[in-house]
């Protein structure tokens, strides 16, 4: 465990910028890559149960709302990892887009996560919406929500709308 907050906090200061007024900021394009290589670590303590390294991604205010409409504190979230009750296995996140608004990253995208929730298999096949927030040189995510994708009808099947 030790190990792995030691490697998300040497990313983290690898993803540092001049703070000196006369140097120029980072562009939009090296913060964007910067808050995607958090957010890949995010998901990587999720899946290994790391929580020392996860606690260090996650903003103490995080707000973070599930799929289920079910929304969390950081605390909670923290808790019902710790506990047991939510294990993830897998993810894999795709079509993502990132807004850059000064200190703060808006990303956008889908992703599907293999976990076991209180001891049911579930694959959770999600669109997204995280927001990030630079601090001391270093993002944590501050607002997490998603909403599961609708089943495809079969072929043939008319769509309720």
């Amino acid at each position: 465990m030790a190990k792995a907050v030691a490697q998300i906090e040497a990313r983290q200061m690898n993803m540092t910028y001049q703070e000196d007024e006369s140097a120029p900021k980072a562009s939009e394009e090296v913060l964007a890559d910067e808050v995607l290589r958090a957010d890949d670590a995010r998901y990587e303590a999720m899946v290994n149960g790391d929580l020392a390294a996860l606690d260090l991604l996650l903003s103490p205010e995080l707000t973070y709302t599930h799929s289920s409409a079910h929304c969390e504190s950081k605390k909670e979230y923290m808790a019902s990892l710790s506990g047991g009750r939510v294990r993830y296995q897998a993810t894999q996140r795709d079509e993502v887009s990132v807004r850059i608004r000064g200190e703060a990253a808006i990303l956008e995208g889908h992703v599907v996560l293999l976990a076991t929730v209180d001891g049911v298999p579930r694959r959770l096949d999600n669109r997204f919406l995280s927001v990030w927030l630079r601090r001391d040189h270093s993002w944590q995510m501050l607002a997490w929500a998603s909403t599961p994708l609708p089943d495809v009808p079969k072929e043939g099947a008319k769509d309720a709308d």
